[in-house]
């Protein structure tokens, strides 16, 4: 038996064919801080009480999301390729929050998000010139607490996201 801190992991943990978490078996670290500038999600205590959500950190997991597709190559999710599925042209797919982290982390950038009204860049022109550069690198460091909250909101809290 193990430990939260010494647990063994399941030789079938990260295999699809019996667990829907294809990332299961991967050590993750827990990341803090982005090391992002500028200022904090408004009310961010409200969702993480302990931790701060960078602005910067949000822009970078949006920027990198043009639309659902860009998260999860949907039919081939472990959800999608189950046995003995009642609608096989019409499977589940559920990405699980592990996936859809490790995903957003391995994205490319497509861009800043702009106010839809104003056409003013989200967070503001100085956010944007001060955080660019940084957001829009391959393997740029992105805060759990930022990648939480966006999945929270996306998949209503639940463990893992549905799409219909």
């Amino acid at each position: 038996m193990g430990t939260l801190s010494g647990a063994r992991k399941d030789q079938n943990a990260g295999n699809p064919e019996t667990n829907l978490d294809p990332t299961l078996a991967e050590i993750k670290t827990y990341i803090e801080s982005s090391g992002a500038t500028g200022p904090n999600l408004p009310n961010s205590g409200l969702i993480f009480a302990s931790e701060d959500i960078p602005v910067a950190d949000i822009i970078a997991i949006t920027g990198r999301m043009s639309n659902v597709d860009d998260v999860a190559d949907w039919r081939n999710l472990p959800s999608a390729k189950l046995d003995n599925l009642s609608n096989p042209d019409n499977p589940p797919m559920w990405l699980p929050r592990a996936t859809f982290k490790a995903n957003i982390r391995k994205a490319k950038f497509k861009g800043w998000p702009e106010d839809p009204n104003t056409g003013v860049p989200v967070g503001g022109a100085e956010l944007k010139k001060a955080e660019e550069a940084r957001i829009k690198r391959n393997g740029v460091v992105i805060g759990d607490a930022a990648l939480d909250a966006v999945f929270d909101t996306w998949a209503w809290g639940g463990k893992f996201y549905t799409k219909l």
